[in-house]
């Protein structure tokens, strides 16, 4: 009868720093998508003209 030998190191050490990186790279993402939609909301916004008033009304203040 012979014993294999039992790999000295854990595969599994390295799953915490795996997940870790993995769900940074998501949040990431997500914030990069927000960070877009934000920006798109910013741009088609318009200068609104009060006629009665001859003012602009600055909607990004």
């Amino acid at each position: 009868m012979s014993i294999q030998k039992i790999q000295g190191s854990n595969p599994l050490r390295n799953v915490p720093f795996e997940a870790t990186t993995r769900v940074a790279g998501m949040a990431m993402s997500n914030q990069k998508q927000q960070g877009e939609a934000v920006m798109k909301l910013i741009n088609t916004a318009q200068i609104i003209t009060d006629p009665a008033m001859g003012n602009r009304i600055n909607i990004l203040a």
